[in-house]
This record gives C-alpha cells, sequence and structure tokens, in this order.
C-alpha cells in the first residue's frame, strides 16, 4: 500500500482545519460538512498505527477496512483539491464582478450562477456521502479490537550525531573487511603490466559487496596507485634539466604536487565507478565512462559514436575501473569489454556480483566470495552504531539481548545495519530491545525474493512521514543517484513535510535525508561524501515498490500500457514514472 495512512490522516487533519477557516470553503457553502471530515477522521486515526502493524498477522477483517479507508482518503483528497479549484474561481469572480454584475446575476440567473450553484450542491452532496461512508468505518473499528495510540503522539526527528552517515560504511565493518581492503588492494596494486587484469567480489544480496568495493576505491595506496597527474608532476619535479628551468619556482612545484585538491581531481579522472542494474542502457553507461574519464559525450545517444569516443578517451591510459552489481555478463561482451582493452596494461578492472559465473565469464584472475560476518562482528557493528563513550555498562547489560538480534540478522551486513538503525532509536533498555527481538516482521513471509525480514522491521519502525518518504524512492529506476535537493522539493510538494513550529520545511525536509542516511535505508556514493546524492540498495528499493503494490509503477512505456491494458479494472495508479530514453512525446495512453 502506496499510501501511509498514519502519516496521510494526519496532515489531513491539519489541513483541513485551516481549510474549513478560509474563504473558499465558505463560498462553496461547505465549512460544516468539512469540520465533520475532520472529526470522523481524529476517531480513526487514533488506532491507524496499530491497524497498520497488524497487518502482518494477515487478519483480513483489518485488510478490509485499511483497503476501504485508503480509498476513502484518495476521494476526499481528490473533494478537497476540486474545492480548492472552484472555490478559487468563485472567489475571483466575484471579486472581479461589479455590483451591478451581481444584481444582475441575482435578479435574472445566468449559466455561470447555475453553474455555481451545481457545482456546491454536487460538492456538499459527495461530502456528506463521503462523511456517512467515514462515520460506518469508525463504527466498524470497535470491533476491531485496535490499540489506540497516546494522544499527542507525534514524529519528532530524532537524529543522533554520533558519527556522521558516510562512516557507517567506511568504519563500522570490524576487522574483517579491513584485512579484504588490506588483501584486494595488495593483489590489484601488485606490479603485472603484462595486460590488463580483471578481479572479483562475489556474494549474495546484502553481504557487503558494494561495501568493501567502496573500501578499496578509496583506500589511499590504491588511489596513489592510480593517481597519474601527481605522478607526472613528480617527474618533472625531480628532473635536474626542468628544474634548472623552474629554479625559481621548486616551492610553486611542491605546493602544485601536495595540493589534495588538485590530487582529488585527477583521482577521479583515473578512478570510475560504474554502477550496472539489471536494465542497463547502453549508451547511458558508455556515457557514465566518458563523463567520469573526463570526456564529453555531448549529444551522443548511439552506441557506435560512443563505443570508439570512450576508446579513444582510455588508450595507453591507466584507470581503475569498479563495475558494481553486475547481474549480467552482456554488459561486459556487448558494452565494456572492447572500449576497456584501451586502457594501458597496469589498468585494473574489479566487478561485484552476485553470480560466480559471471566472475568466470568476465576473465576475473581473483575472486573474493564475501562471507557472512560472525556473531562477534556483527555484534560490534551494532555496538559501534548504537552506543556511545560511557555506555559500557549498557553494552553489557544488552550483549544477550543484543546477540539474539545479530544471530537473526544471519550474519548480513545489510540487516546488521538496518536493525542498527532501529535500535539507535530505542532507549538503551531491555525492555525495548525485547520489543524488536520479539517482533513477528523477523519471520514475515509475504516479501520479494532476497528480502528478509530485518529489512521489512527496519521498515516498520520508521515515523509515519519517513514512511512516505521510503515508498516514494520506489519510483526511482535501480542504482538510481538521488540528489538530496531534489528529494528535498519532491517530498515538500508531495506534501509529506510538516512542521509543527515555524522550521521551514526545507530544514525539516533535510533532516529526513538525514534519518533515512542514518538509518542506512539509503547509500552515500562511493564519492559522495557530503550525501549530496545517495541511492537505495536494491533490496530495499524491492520492499519499497512491494509496499507501493499497484498504486505506484516505474518502468518504461511499452510495460506501462501491457500493465494498463491487462488489468485495467483493477488498477489503483497514483503515481507514474516512466523510464524511457528514447521516449520523445508522452504517449496517449498516459495522458487519458
Amino acid at each position: 500500500m502506496a499510501m501511509i495512512l498514519d502519516a496521510f490522516v494526519s496532515s489531513f487533519c491539519e489541513m483541513l482545519l485551516t481549510y474549513a477557516k478560509e474563504e473558499v470553503i465558505k463560498i462553496l457553502g461547505v465549512p460544516d460538512e468539512i469540520r465533520k471530515l475532520r472529526k470522523w477522521l481524529e476517531m480513526i486515526q487514533d488506532v491507524l498505527a496499530d491497524a497498520e502493524n497488524r497487518r502482518l498477522e494477515n487478519n483480513q477483517a483489518i485488510n478490509r477496512w485499511l483497503n476501504e479507508l485508503r480509498d476513502l482518503m484518495y476521494d476526499a483528497d481528490d473533494i478537497i483539491d476540486e474545492c480548492q479549484i472552484e472555490g478559487e474561481k468563485l472567489l475571483s469572480s466575484n471579486t472581479s464582478s461589479s455590483r451591478r454584475a451581481e444584481s444582475v446575476c441575482c435578479c435574472y440567473p445566468p449559466i455561470v450562477c447555475l453553474h455555481k450553484v451545481r457545482f456546491r450542491h454536487e460538492i456538499g452532496k459527495r461530502i456528506r456521502n463521503l462523511n456517512c461512508e467515514l462515520e460506518q468505518l469508525a463504527k466498524r473499528k470497535d470491533n476491531l479490537h485496535l490499540i489506540p495510540a497516546p494522544r499527542n503522539d507525534h514524529y519528532k526527528s530524532r537524529i543522533s550525531h554520533k558519527t556522521s552517515p558516510i562512516l557507517v560504511e567506511s568504519d563500522l565493518m570490524g576487522e574483517k573487511i579491513k584485512d579484504d581492503t588490506r588483501r584486494l588492494v595488495d593483489l590489484l596494486t601488485k606490479e603485472n603490466n603484462k595486460k590488463i587484469q580483471v578481479f572479483a567480489i562475489v556474494g549474495m544480496g546484502g553481504i557487503g559487496k558494494t561495501t568493501l568495493a567502496q573500501k578499496i576505491y578509496n583506500d589511499e595506496k590504491l588511489r596513489d596507485n592510480f593517481n597519474q597527474m601527481p605522478h607526472q608532476i613528480a617527474q618533472i619535479y625531480n628532473d635536474e634539466k626542468l628544474q634548472d628551468n623552474f629554479n625559481r619556482m621548486p616551492h610553486q612545484m611542491a605546493q602544485i604536487y601536495n595540493d589534495e585538491k588538485l590530487r582529488d581531481n585527477f583521482n577521479q579522472m583515473s578512478q570510475i565507478w560504474l554502477c550496472v542494474s539489471q536494465d542497463f542502457s547502453e549508451s547511458n553507461l558508455l556515457r557514465s565512462i566518458i563523463e567520469q574519464a573526463g570526456g564529453n559525450p555531448r549529444d551522443a545517444e548511439q552506441k557506435e559514436v560512443l563505443e570508439p569516443m570512450l576508446s579513444e578517451l582510455l588508450r595507453n591510459k591507466k584507470f581503475f575501473v569498479v563495475l558494481d552489481d553486475v547481474w549480467d555478463a552482456q554488459v561486459w561482451d556487448r558494452v565494456l569489454r572492447n572500449p576497456l582493452q584501451s586502457c594501458s596494461t597496469d589498468s585494473r578492472i574489479l566487478i561485484t556480483t552476485r553470480n560466480i559465473n559471471i566472475a568466470k565469464h568476465v576473465g576475473a584472475i581473483h575472486s573474493h566470495m564475501v562471507e557472512k560476518l560472525s556473531r562477534e562482528d556483527g555484534w560490534s557493528l551494532i555496538c559501534n552504531m548504537v552506543f556511545e563513550e560511557g555506555d559500557e555498562q549498557d553494552m553489557h547489560d544488552l550483549r544477550d539481548i543484543g546477540m539474539k538480534i545479530v544471530e537473526k540478522c544471519d550474519g548480513l551486513p545489510l540487516a546488521l545495519r538496518a536493525i542498527g538503525g532501529v535500535l539507535r532509536t530505542k532507549a538503551k533498555r531491555p525492555l525495548e530491545w525485547e520489543k524488536v527481538l520479539s517482533s513477528s516482521a523477523w519471520s514475515f513471509t509475504k516479501l520479494p525474493d532476497e528480502v528478509m525480514g530485518a529489512l521489512y522491521l527496519s521498515y516498520l519502525h520508521l515515523p509515519p512521514p519517513l514512511k512516505q518518504c521510503f515508498t516514494y524512492f520506489s519510483l526511482f529506476p535501480e542504482d538510481y543517484q538521488i540528489d538530496r535537493n531534489f528529494f528535498v522539493s519532491s517530498c515538500i510538494a508531495e506534501g509529506f513535510v510538516t512542521s509543527e513550529d515555524d522550521t521551514p520545511l526545507e530544514d525539516v525536509a533535510e533532516e529526513y535525508w538525514k534519518e533515512l542516511v542514518q538509518r542506512n535505508l539509503l547509500q552515500p556514493g562511493p564519492y559522495s561524501y557530503d550525501q549530496i546524492s545517495c541511492k537505495m540498495h536494491d533490496l530495499f528499493r524491492s520492499l519499497a515498490q512491494h509496499i507501493a503494490g499497484d498504486e505506484c509503477f516505474v518502468g518504461d512505456a511499452r510495460a506501462f500500457e501491457n500493465k494498463i491494458t491487462s488489468s485495467f479494472s483493477s488498477i489503483k495508479l497514483r503515481r507514474l514514472s516512466i523510464v524511457d530514453g528514447n521516449l520523445e512525446t508522452i504517449p496517449d495512453l498516459i495522458m487519458k
């Protein structure tokens, strides 16, 4: 279900409180009906949190009740939008009309006046019918034995500043990943100039392949190895003949060589990170590599143009290339192998994949199999995320419960980080941790393949506004880097963001973003230290799409056409995201 009823009803009630006092509602003659609508919704709102959580029990009566409420809320939202639009029109016409026109309208009612009366009658009738249905729902809730939430239990952001979110990826994984990083960096930087070498990191989803690749990508030894320009500057700096010419500038040359910004700039140009989604686009992949290698593909879109452009750009240059999350060997055969072979023979390629056969297919000379974390490493990860200096006694008191939680995560870093994100928001008391341990979400089976209960549990423990933001990410393509500013403006436009005081909505939305990162539901990219852009792990994205259900669609125009024609009678689409690089105009089917 895409609509998060707890959050939607809460914000809708606040909106109705304001709307009932506005002239656009008064002029339609429906403020009393609006107040009734708010009254029924407030009666229902108290039990929504419990109802949403009890979906896990597969209680058909509760599910039917929630589905009916969801449909009514969409109707209510549409009705209020119509009231706003028509009310503004009426206000505008009344303001611009002269008294004479008004008197003529009263004595000799024209068609426009009949329209006003008819709309007022129709909208009033629709709101009254809506109120009747909500009244019945409010009465039925008593038979569902739902537990009311405490009054004034509003969401407040609880972002911990114990650690920067980027450290969740880089420093909280224990000694094992540090050892693996050192070993793989040694292999990648080993002298061998006979041919370009390919390495692979292999393991199941959520086990930490990308995290390990990011550690390698940002390793200082590896960066220095592929740091082209500073090495060239060093050669100039140490060349006696050239020094004679630059004998007045040795200090300036040293400054250039040691300039961190310059070094980072050339590091990026000699290191390439490419996310390879399941539904990859050949032209997009080629364009991305060209841009990261310092080229400009301009308007080129065809593979036949982009491939030779990339080959020429890489020719005889030393690069370190990471191909993250490779699902299909065809991306290597059809798109990347030929241009990457243009690099100098001391270049290195690292792929991450769930399939060992793909590693073999691309000719990896070494495949590192990522293993699950031990119980001690898992507990260490949780402790680093949850406890601060001075919490030693709490750490000791919660160890037994914590170890049981670690066991449920089955050694998967993604699950451990997600649960760590939950525990860091809880009081450090055994009772609170016992609630997490005993949650029925751990054993929930109606989830997409490979999505473990720990991920669903982390979603359930989100505050309602963040649940809305989480499901909103289902609209983005796989491995899409989501811009923070776009997230902020989109969530505000969607009505997900509310402020109980004078805090600007933009600041509140920024806090939402930070909390999603700290809860490990969003992942900063390999070089996005300032978190200006993040992506969602494909397992979390699968969960978001599962929760969104038929209310959201993301894909190309043809897939949408197939979906809409095959299930037109049952589709409940509210949000549509068309991802199609070849689409020049919006198809008529979508416009309808």
